[in-house]
């Protein structure tokens, strides 16, 4: 059997997901606010809610960049974060994480992804959306996914 050759993927943040964790987030408020409980634990629940939004500012903010994800033959994926300043020299520069795995139990959806993986003895997930993706690399990637996953899953 022929080797399958590596492909390499440039994923950029996702503006509906990030839309849709914001509604999430005002839903939240909302049901709490109307709510018949407590204020006391009205405001804990607020308070949770409004750390978890400033979470997930944090992190959008901290995704300013694109990804480049490679995938390959032996279901290896490596996780470029680039570009990235270097601290102190004004330089850019990528990271790359390379002891990833990916898992059998990926979905593979025609508007998402969730592709999981193990790194480090932890299964981890990244959601991918259709628009955090190229149209043709979103194609390449659910093609390639699915036959990796069907024909050669990983060994445990």
């Amino acid at each position: 059997m022929k080797p399958v050759a590596k492909i390499s993927i440039h994923v950029r943040p996702s503006y509906f997901l990030r839309r849709l964790v914001w509604l999430a987030h005002v839903v939240a408020v909302c049901i709490v606010l109307s709510s018949n409980i407590s204020s006391v634990l009205q405001g804990a629940l607020l308070l949770l809610t409004g750390f978890s939004w400033m979470k997930q500012v944090g992190m959008a903010a901290a995704e300013k960049s694109t990804t480049t994800l490679t995938l390959h033959s032996d279901n290896r994926i490596e996780k470029f974060l680039n570009p990235l300043l270097v601290s102190g020299v004004g330089d850019t520069a990528s990271i790359a994480t390379n002891d990833m795995v990916l898992h059998p139990h990926t979905t593979v959806l025609p508007f998402l992804v969730i592709l999981l993986y193990r790194q480090k003895n932890r299964l981890k997930s990244l959601v991918l959306l259709k628009d955090s993706l190229s149209a043709e690399d979103f194609r390449q990637l659910c093609l390639w996914l699915r036959w990796r996953i069907k024909k050669f899953p990983p060994k445990q």
